[in-house]
């Protein structure tokens, strides 16, 4: 199936969704320009293009970016400039991605079982690969509103509340409410429990987004 790219995507997003489609393994947009997509807006500034990928691809993303320089952060010291070697990492993992043509890149790996992504390990909390990940008006593979918010609420800093804000009125009741005993099961006191159970929708959509391609 052919998708006609809209006009407006940030020229950063592109390039980067330009270089992704050449992968042969699966990737979607994540973070803050995953927002903005879903939103068809840019609404704030970012460092880097986050892109979501599977742990069981770690060896083909090392080769797709050969001549970059990578730095693998998989330790609690995500201080160290280290070039990656394509060892396996230790989960949860990350990688930052350079090249002085291109945007940086920060990829981040997730496991997966069949068609099944996991979001949580304790307690195991997995999500449907194909209603995970969707089509968003930038006409990009990209993380649905509900799962980027359950990952922005890990480790809360100022702009994951203002993301957040700005997705929760593209969620509908169903969408919130997995959200908000999803969380509860990890977070019973977590902050933005009370937002999630009572803020009113004030431009509720529905399930975001057509399926990606598999």
């Amino acid at each position: 199936m052919t998708i006609k790219r809209p006009a407006n995507v940030p020229e950063p997003v592109e390039r980067v969704a330009g270089l992704m489609r050449a992968f042969q393994g699966s990737w979607f947009l994540i973070g803050g320009w995953a927002v903005d997509a879903w939103l068809g807006r840019q609404s704030r500034e970012h460092a880097d293009v986050d892109i979501g990928l599977f742990r069981d691809e770690e060896q083909a993303l090392f080769e797709f970016l050969c001549g970059w320089h990578l730095v693998a952060h998989d330790t609690p010291d995500a201080s160290h400039d280290d070039p990656w070697d394509g060892g396996q990492l230790r989960f949860p993992a990350h990688i930052h991605a350079r090249h002085p043509d291109w945007p940086e890149i920060d990829f981040n790996f997730n496991e997966r079982s069949g068609r099944r992504l996991s979001i949580s390990r304790d307690p195991q909390i997995s999500f449907d690969i194909d209603d995970a990940v969707r089509v968003s008006p930038w006409g990009l593979p990209t993380l649905v509103p509900e799962v980027i918010i359950w990952f922005k609420a890990k480790d809360v800093r100022p702009r994951d509340g203002l993301d957040t804000d700005a997705l929760l009125p593209l969620l509908d009741g169903n969408q919130r409410d997995w959200l908000a005993s999803t969380l509860a099961r990890v977070t019973p006191d977590h902050p933005w429990l009370a937002r999630l159970r009572g803020a009113p929708l004030s431009r509720p959509v529905g399930r975001c987004g057509r399926r990606a391609a598999r």
